[in-house]
């Protein structure tokens, strides 16, 4: 069995009140062949992401919160870096990078002591830090407008690694990173390549993480309790060694948006583009091993009086996301939310597998074959609730470790080998 090391808890520091949010769960693979899915991580990379060790260097955001730690002390700010990019972007001709996605993530090299980001927020996003691959406690949470924010300080001199990631998905707003800034002394890096495997997810707020963090189905929608880090994809994509586009929305399905008079705009209407309030941003073509559909939960809503639309819609989505990812193995997947009990007389769990059982059946009898579908089991008793009765961090992990055993199976992606 591979045991996966407990994700650090992430503090929320700065304007907002600190909430104490108890430590997550990291998925045992244990239902995946241990010789092949082992080194899927060596756990250098999975876990020492998510390590429980403290914060890197003495960074004074442990004692006085982000916004105050980058006023402290002044950073040179002609010492720029340059910077990689995962997830879909809009880069400007300042060398700027405009990101709504979550799970969207810079990342930069250097040798130095400090570092910090400049950009331009919502007010509303909330991002994780990871340096040399450990995750930093104290969650980035900008106030709003441009700012300079510390990422680290007193690092040991030697080569660093920093990476940014957007934990809260595109509702919350734009973000714009002018760009990353060392200490004077510091020696930008070229930054690293990009992952060997590439993992599109065309999802909703099941994939985007709401409420992942929160303690039970009572709390709300909030930035404080959604994180991307914490998805099943994200924890399945590090285990692989992959890289993540995460195209997902709250409330979004293939048809409907849970019948909303006033949110009309469902994902297939926006899931090729990298800014989702702007058309100019499309995407034609774009490179992926494999695209994940998790869409249906919200088709089959309370509030959604004629369900009919659905099939049709699911068909016409999935011949866009071939024809835009011609080469990519695509995976169908039904939702851990969707039953037959409710809501009642929908009959939502046996709809939604027909159709996409169906679905595979006519591509590969096409010539397509690669289109696969996975069913994930139903929300456990024992794995509990997250915010309004989304997957809990129990939940998501299982989740991963399905999804893990589906890609070994069938093949999907080229794992980490044994050594």
């Amino acid at each position: 069995m591979l045991a996966l090391e407990e994700f650090s808890e992430l503090s929320c520091l700065g304007r907002r009140s600190r909430q104490k949010i108890d430590s997550g769960y990291l998925v045992n693979l244990d239902n995946i062949d241990i010789k092949t899915v082992c080194p899927l991580i060596a756990l250098t990379l999975v876990f020492s992401i998510l390590s429980i060790g403290g914060c890197v260097g003495d960074s004074s955001a442990r004692r006085g919160g982000i916004k105050a730690a980058h006023q402290e002390r002044a950073l040179d700010t002609k010492n720029r870096v340059e910077y990689s990019l995962s997830g879909r972007a809009v880069r400007g001709e300042d060398g700027s990078a405009t990101i709504v996605w979550s799970g969207s993530t810079a990342t930069i090299c250097f040798r130095g002591a400090d570092a910090s980001v400049d950009l331009t927020d919502s007010g509303q996003n909330q991002f994780a830090v990871l340096i040399d691959e450990k995750l930093r406690r104290e969650k980035l949470i900008p106030e709003g407008g441009r700012e300079k924010l510390e990422l680290v300080r007193g690092l040991e001199r030697g080569e660093h690694t920093i990476q940014l990631v957007r934990l809260t998905e595109a509702s919350f707003g734009q973000t714009q990173i002018h760009g990353f800034i060392l200490d004077q002394y510091a020696e930008a890096l070229p930054p690293p390549k990009s992952s060997v495997s590439k993992i599109v997810i065309y999802g909703d707020s099941i994939s985007a993480g709401y409420g992942v963090e929160g303690i039970d189905e009572k709390c709300g929608f909030s930035p404080e309790t959604e994180n991307y880090l914490l998805t099943y994809g994200a924890i399945a994509a590090r285990a692989a060694g992959a890289e993540v586009t995460n195209i997902s929305w709250s409330g979004k399905g293939v048809f409907t948006n849970r019948g909303s008079q006033t949110d009309t705009v469902p994902l297939p209407e926006l899931f090729n583009l990298a800014l989702p309030r702007d058309p100019s941003s499309k995407i034609e073509n774009e490179e992926a091993d494999l695209v994940l559909i998790n869409l249906g939960t919200n088709d089959f809503a309370p509030e959604v009086k004629d369900v009919t639309p659905f099939t049709e819609s699911y068909k016409t989505f999935v011949s866009k996301v071939r024809a835009m990812h011609l080469n990519a193995e695509i995976l169908l997947t039904v939702g851990p939310l969707l039953s037959d009990e409710w809501p009642e007389g929908k009959r939502a769990l046996s709809k939604v597998r027909k159709t996409l059982m169906a679905e595979m059946e006519v591509r590969k009898a096409s010539g397509d074959e690669k289109v696969h579908v996975l069913e994930f089991r139903r929300v456990q008793p024992n794995e509990g609730w997250g915010c309004d009765f989304h997957p809990s961090k129990k939940t998501h992990h299982r989740m991963a470790r399905e999804l893990l055993g589906k890609i070994q199976s069938e093949k999907l992606l080229p794992l980490p080998q044994s050594k």
